[in-house]
């Protein structure tokens, strides 16, 4: 449910009515002094466990209905009922405990979260921009090209027997056979390495 609030989804009637049995669980915990004057101020605004204006939840928050309006544009959770916006009591609680700020540690991993992103983003722009100038070769080019010339060789290699049968049927010294083919095996090694 807390994600959904952080999110900005709309609860659903039974999510809110457990919000609101919170809510009065957490205000009977504070005890009941001074409670019953704040309960019958609100009371008539909330609406499903929410309060249903700015203007109730300025009221509720002791706050101003412009303070309200920067919480939201910071990033309080309200939810909807019905098409109309719910300002949800924990979280103008939440809000006024912390300054109208998120925690300082959603705060900080989002920051994190913006630092990565912008990060990968420039190293993204960076390489596009070697591709395009040329300095760099997509990984597939550079792969068929390997396919290319390795096909290349052993078909050099498997043909070897082929050409040199016929050179060296009259030869009878084991030396000149030998140079021979390892005269063909660097010429097979040189095409490779160009």
């Amino acid at each position: 449910m807390l994600e959904k609030i952080k999110n900005n989804q709309p609860l659903t009637k039974a999510e809110l009515e457990e919000l609101t049995e919170k809510e009065k669980k957490n205000k009977q915990r504070k005890g009941a002094k001074g409670q019953g004057k704040k309960q019958t101020a609100i009371a008539d605004s909330k609406l499903e466990g929410g309060l249903n204006s700015q203007k109730a939840a300025a009221k509720y928050a002791k706050v101003n209905t412009r303070t309200i309006r920067r919480w939201v544009a910071n990033g309080m959770p309200t939810g909807k009922l019905d098409g109309k916006t719910i300002y949800i009591a924990e979280m103008l609680d939440f809000y006024k405990l912390n300054e109208g700020k998120e925690s300082s540690k959603d705060r900080k991993r989002e920051q994190k979260a913006q630092a990565d992103y912008k990060t990968t983003k420039a190293t993204l722009l960076e390489l596009e921009l070697k591709i395009k100038q040329g300095e760099l070769i997509a990984r597939e080019a550079i792969e068929k090209e390997r396919i290319v010339r390795i096909l290349t060789v052993k078909r050099a290699l498997l043909g070897l027997g082929r050409k040199l049968a016929p050179r060296l049927a009259n030869i009878k010294d084991p030396r000149k056979i030998q140079s021979r083919i390892i005269e063909e095996v660097r010429l097979i090694i040189e095409r490779f390495a160009k």
